[in-house]
């Protein structure tokens, strides 16, 4: 029954015009949700679950786009019960495609339906008890919400990381590293952010001597384009403000150090990095990656000179303006 369906996906719809394509994708997706619903009533293995799930919600979810209001309500209440399935990866699927659903329609969005969005998490997580793919979920969407509504974002992991913090599951506790960091990251602005490691030079930075002054926090790394463009609008604003109070302090996620050093040398760059000593904290790895669970780079942190984050992304002319 699954290679059936993966066949009948495969083939294109057939038909000379557009609305005979349209009638036999219709028939298609028919055939396809009765697909599904066998392998559902079979249901040997929790694979064999999963996939007629996707295949059933994919089939009726589509019919729906062509108009059939009918499968748009079937979908939803399918999607609903899945959400509330005693099977947990049954409802971790569901769990995905309704918060990618409501990631898609954002901007249509009320100030309440994102508050019931949280309560709906919130109610189910307690319900249901935490388990590290909420975890990771919650991690994901965060983080693309954290781009244009960050506010939210914010809201969203303040509200539910307690909840997997004072789990009894250590797998549950141990996935909850990367939403701290997230946590961390989002509460940021208007607060201070802590740095901390070993200089490129070898000595260890010390925070404190920043105090006073106007500091881009730099994540850069030899193999990002992004951060390679954005060196000459940094230099240009080492040099321009330099002197008032500005500086930079750069965090490598290079693996090399000697590539890392030849990039600084080569582009005349002044100001000092982070780069650890400890070969298994480079790149990704390296310790402030994690702590403010940074997902990419480039990435520029300006903080003012109390020490407190003004913005979590000053690229281009955003430090000369702020």
């Amino acid at each position: 029954l699954l290679q059936f369906a993966q066949q009948l996906m495969r083939q294109r719809p057939e038909g000379e015009t557009e609305e005979e394509q349209t009638e036999a994708l219709r028939a298609t997706l028919e055939t396809l949700l009765e697909t599904s619903e066998r392998i559902l009533k079979i249901g040997e293995t929790p694979r064999h679950t999963l996939n007629g799930f996707h295949l059933k919600a994919m089939s009726l979810q589509t019919l729906g786009q062509l108009g059939d209001e009918q499968a748009t309500r079937r979908y939803q209440k399918e999607l609903a019960a899945a959400k509330n399935s005693a099977n947990p990866a049954l409802a971790n699927v569901a769990w995905q495609m309704y918060l990618g659903e409501q990631l898609d329609r954002w901007p249509e969005l009320s100030a309440q339906d994102k508050s019931d969005l949280i309560k709906e998490l919130t109610d189910a997580i307690e319900k249901r008890g935490a388990n590290p793919v909420h975890v990771k979920n919650l991690s994901q969407i965060s983080d693309q919400l954290a781009s244009f509504d960050p506010e939210f974002a914010k809201e969203l992991v303040n509200t539910t990381l307690p909840l997997f913090q004072k789990s009894k599951d250590d797998e549950v506790i141990a996935s909850a590293v990367d939403l701290e960091g997230l946590a961390r990251r989002l509460n940021l602005p208007g607060n201070e952010i802590e740095i901390f490691g070993t200089l490129m030079d070898g000595r260890e930075v010390d925070w404190k001597d920043y105090r006073g002054k106007v500091v881009l926090v730099d994540f850069w790394a030899t193999w990002c384009g992004p951060c390679r463009q954005e060196v000459p609008n940094i230099l240009a604003m080492y040099d321009a403000y330099h002197e008032k109070g500005f500086e930079v302090l750069g965090i490598s996620l290079d693996k090399s150090e000697a590539k890392a050093t030849d990039y600084v040398e080569e582009n005349g760059i002044p100001w000092p990095s982070l780069f650890p000593a400890e070969k298994d904290q480079r790149g990704w790895n390296h310790p402030f990656v994690s702590y403010y669970w940074i997902t990419g780079i480039a990435t520029a942190i300006l903080v003012d000179n109390d020490g407190r984050v003004g913005s979590k992304n000053a690229r281009n002319s955003d430090v000369g303006q702020q």
